[in-house]
């Protein structure tokens, strides 16, 4: 369905205008761009993740994760988790990925040195966001994180953190703080390169859970 049909219908039961719930429904399309077939649907076409930064990425909408989870169930007739999902990829075949506490607080460090940051959690929640894959499909490992540690990622990074800003400089003074910026330098930190989202759904036999 389109975005557009997919608004009519969640706005008619929320009782909202269409025109609120729009932005949600493109949200959840939004790996369209990079992979024009149905295999998309594996990045956010599910129960949780998707929702999960859906609300993320709308915490002004009080029904964001409603809205995201209907659209997935207009899409799928299913509701089906990460899991599902990833239980149709080949998971020898995605992108090895440095993704154990160590690394991930050695990432967060570097980059938060690198831009003289005062405090390490604007850092420390991109990384968060390019982990949550694991943690919500934790039999996968690290593997999971290949779901946003591609040229989806910064993309969702920017929905969801918003464009670059003035931070805390530590010592004083402020330092610009690109949220797409660092997604890209933590994904090549872990990857060792940017996969594209096509390399991933390669991996991904295609049909749907």
């Amino acid at each position: 369905m389109q975005p557009y049909a997919h608004a009519l219908t969640s706005a008619r039961i929320g009782k909202r205008s269409w025109m609120e719930d729009l932005p949600i429904h493109e949200f959840m399309d939004i790996a369209k761009h990079a992979c024009p077939d149905l295999r998309h649907r594996m990045i956010l076409h599910n129960i949780d993740l998707g929702p999960t930064l859906a609300a993320q990425a709308f915490p002004d909408h009080p029904a964001a994760k409603e809205v995201a989870l209907l659209h997935v169930r207009q899409d799928l007739r299913a509701l089906p988790t990460l899991s599902d999902w990833l239980s149709r990829s080949s998971k020898d075949r995605l992108p090895r990925i440095r993704g154990d506490q160590a690394t991930g607080d050695a990432i967060v460090r570097e980059a938060s040195d690198y831009l003289k940051l005062a405090d390490y959690a604007p850092a420390k929640a991109i990384w968060r966001f390019l982990t949550l894959p694991s943690r919500l499909a934790p039999e996968f490992g690290s593997s999971a994180n290949a779901v946003l540690m591609n040229g989806v990622g910064p993309i969702l990074a920017r929905a969801i953190f918003g464009p670059a800003h003035w931070l805390p400089k530590r010592g004083g003074g402020e330092t610009m703080f690109d949220p797409s910026w660092v997604c890209e330098g933590m994904i090549v930190a872990a990857v060792g390169h940017i996969p594209t989202l096509s390399r991933i759904m390669d991996c991904f036999d295609g049909r749907q859970p």
